[in-house]
Formats: C-alpha cells, structure tokens, sequence
C-alpha cells in the first residue's frame, strides 16, 4: 500500500502530496525539504543531493532520499544512496555522506 507524507510525517492523501511535490518555487514544501552539496575534486564534480520524495511502497522504506552523483562516468557513488524516515536523520545523514566522500577523496591524494 502507498504512503504519502509531508516531511514532518503528517500523512497526506495523493492529491495533497501530488501538489506538494510538483510545486518546485523557491519557497514550496520540495525546496525547502531538500539539501545540496557539492564537492569539486580535481576535474570532478560530484553533487550530494538529499530530497523529500513523501513516499513509500509497503513497509517504512523512508521519506527522504540522498544519491550522490558525479560528472566522472567511470566513477560509482551508488552504494552512498540512501533513505531516512525523518527530515533530520536525512539532513544528519546528507553531511555525513559529504563528508564521507570529502574524506575518501583526501585519502586518495595522499596515497
């Protein structure tokens, strides 16, 4: 069964998550749910993206999202993509990945 909830976890029938998410201005329930970081590595630009997608599919799978994406093609962040339930387990666990991933990269460098 689908769940749709607004990012403090107040349940929300279809119509009201449908509006909530499609509307992207810069004041709306999306914007002000998501955060962005970005990470410049040599030639690489890599994108720490956490959004509130207010859904799930069976099961507590998380309202919040992060992916990590890069403009290196031959570089796989997949395994730092993850889910959370809360607004703030997602914003503790964005900057955890940043920081993860900026911590991995000053590794590389001093290898």
């Amino acid at each position: 069964m689908m769940t749709y909830k607004d990012p403090d976890g107040k349940v929300l029938s279809a119509e009201e998550w449908s509006s909530m998410f499609e509307d992207r201005s810069e004041n709306s329930v999306w914007m002000k749910a998501r955060a962005e970081s970005e990470i410049q590595y040599k030639e690489e630009s890599i994108k720490v993206s956490t959004v509130w997608l207010g859904m799930s599919f069976g099961g507590d799978l998380g309202q919040f999202e992060t992916m990590v994406f890069s403009t290196d093609s031959n570089k796989d962040y997949e395994s730092f993509t993850r889910r959370y339930r809360t607004r703030q387990e997602s914003l503790e666990g964005h900057f955890e990945i940043t920081k993860e991933i900026t911590d991995m990269l000053v590794e590389a460098d001093h290898a």
